[in-house]
């Protein structure tokens, strides 16, 4: 008997299609199908006899393992006798992008364009996908506004996320990480740290540092300190490692005004302070944002009019004191040297307070008055190459804590770069332009 055959036998070793001419029997094929389905048994040419039985069960299995038919008919399907999923039939992926850094903060030209070709590939795949759908579901909604989101399109991103109904979600903890993310796009979060403390225990590593990080750059807003790095070279640590990296370098930034000079700084003790008279029609001939920095280097072949060596307290960040009165009524290069950094100012108003963190590419941009940290500061970046050319690098602006990354891009640029130059731009304190090295490899 055939049936007993198929219950008792391996039938791995049986060629299923020799018994085909049997299935023209109605009862006798649903026989067969019902007996092999509990073995875990699927046969093409078996399960083919259910469109002549008309079968529903029996032809939506059969037209799954139909590649040829389910490409013709498109990225996307759902209907009564065959199901289209990109994702389980693995034509289309979700990818994560980590990290992904934009050039450009701004559309360039009347058309957007996404320079990362893989991320475009990728944007492409998603969009075509879509295309095959009457409506978006919330799954979908997410999609779409985490690849805005890599685009810095916000406004689109946030739009979209707003109509996302979390209870229809397979998990919460995107939808949540998601929230506390995007409510940095607000001036003051408010969300952020009662989702990102749901988490702090997480048991999974990769989210719970993520919203850890949550928690690390709510406290800098707030001028806490920052947490410190951990240990492990996961890539998905790396942007708060080298903030909590940069954080622990010795560093100093300082400006002259008003006769005064402010030093802001960080893990020091003591700086020297040299003052020279300068020629300011010369320093200032042709760029005197560029050239006070260059006027440093000259002025460092010869002896200063003056030295003061300032002890520093290590639990301020900032120290303010007096230019000394000789140099009230001229024109003065002031120089400071610290931990091995020599750095130079002329005297002339500003009211930013930058800190250049060139070891990590970030700069830090506060009031130089309040000491408060100045989000969406527009800094742009253009960078002299090793074969002398000067070119566009990127731009954007600081965030909540006043911090911009001027070195991080998704290509090889940074290898070919000998010298930064940043243009930080704020409506109401003025510009300021610094000169940095890249970063050392």
């Amino acid at each position: 008997d055939v049936i007993a055959y198929l219950k008792h036998h391996n039938l791995n070793r049986t060629k299923l299609s020799r018994i085909a001419f049997r299935m023209k029997d109605k009862a006798y094929f649903r026989k067969v199908v019902d007996m092999l389905a509990t073995r875990h048994v699927y046969d093409h040419t078996l399960w083919s006899y259910g469109i002549k039985h008309n079968r529903v069960s029996a032809i939506r299995e059969y037209l799954q393992h139909c590649g040829g038919f389910v490409r013709q008919c498109g990225e996307y399907l759902d209907s009564p006798l065959l199901t289209i999923d990109p994702v389980i039939r693995k034509t289309y992926e979700h990818m994560e992008y980590w990290p992904l850094v934009n050039a450009r903060s701004h559309q360039l030209g009347k058309v957007r364009r996404i320079v990362n070709e893989r991320m475009f590939a990728q944007y492409n795949r998603l969009l075509k996908v879509m295309s095959y759908r009457k409506d978006l579901d919330d799954a979908d909604l997410m999609s779409v506004s985490y690849y805005l989101l890599l685009q810095d399109r916000i406004d689109e991103a946030l739009k979209f996320f707003g109509q996302v109904k979390p209870a229809k979600l397979a998990t919460r903890l995107q939808y949540d990480y998601f929230t506390a993310y995007t409510d940095f796009y607000s001036d003051a979060p408010k969300r952020a740290r009662k989702i990102a403390a749901g988490y702090k225990d997480y048991p999974v590593d990769r989210w719970r540092k993520r919203f850890v990080e949550v928690i690390n750059q709510l406290d800098e807003i707030e001028g806490k300190a920052v947490a410190a790095a951990q240990k492990d070279d996961d890539q998905d640590n790396r942007t708060p490692k080298l903030t909590a990296l940069a954080a622990s370098e010795p560093n100093f930034e300082f400006k002259v005004e008003n006769r005064r000079i402010r030093l802001d700084y960080q893990n020091l003790t003591d700086v020297r302070v040299n003052y020279y008279r300068m020629d300011i029609e010369l320093l200032f001939s042709r760029n005197p944002f560029v050239q006070s920095q260059r006027a440093g280097r000259r002025f460092s072949y010869i002896r200063p009019n003056a030295t003061a060596v300032i002890k520093l307290d290590a639990k301020k960040k900032a120290l303010t004191f007096d230019l000394p009165k000789e140099f009230h009524d001229g024109n003065v290069l002031v120089e400071i040297v610290a931990a091995g950094q020599k750095k130079s100012q002329a005297y002339y108003s500003n009211s930013l307070s930058l800190q250049v963190i060139e070891n990590y590419g970030h700069v830090k941009v506060s009031h130089a008055s309040t000491g408060k940290a100045l989000a969406k500061v527009y800094v742009k970046v253009y960078a002299k190459m090793a074969d002398g050319r000067v070119r566009f690098y990127k731009d954007g602006y600081t965030d909540l804590r006043g911090r911009f990354d001027y070195v991080s891009l998704n290509t090889d640029e940074l290898s070919r770069v000998a010298k930064f130059s940043l243009l930080v731009l704020s409506t109401d304190s003025g510009a300021v332009i610094r000169e940095a090295n890249p970063p050392k490899r």
